[in-house]
């Protein structure tokens, strides 16, 4: 849970942040790390299948090989979740339109204006 300090006021509780490298090296790792957040969440936090998942990338590090990663997570490790959502800033975004798996996501992919 995010606690009340004043360097997490930018975090939204309930909201899973991916904050560094997401790349093809790091990629099982940081997935695996995701979906146990979700599906199993955390001491006094935890998702129900019917809340909305939303995933922050404006501060990872992806590269091609993320969006076929996300694709995975949010049609076979969450497909008992219904509303997914991934936020991440222009830069990001054109990352991941460019890569393989990106069609599968599309709908899920929003930008997240800072």
């Amino acid at each position: 849970m995010i606690t009340r300090d004043s360097a997490y006021k930018k975090y939204t509780a309930g909201h899973i942040y991916v904050l560094g490298d997401w790349t093809n090296i790091h990629s099982r790792k940081v997935a695996g790390k995701v979906i146990t957040a979700i599906k199993d969440g955390f001491a006094d936090w935890k998702l129900g299948s019917d809340d909305p998942v939303i995933i922050h990338l404006e501060d990872a590090l992806v590269d091609h090989t993320t969006a076929a990663t996300l694709a995975q997570i949010a049609f076979s490790e969450l497909r008992g979740f219904s509303n997914i959502r991934i936020y991440c800033n222009e830069k990001n975004y054109k990352i991941l339109e460019a890569a393989d798996g990106f069609g599968l996501i599309k709908k899920l992919v929003f930008i997240q204006k800072s």
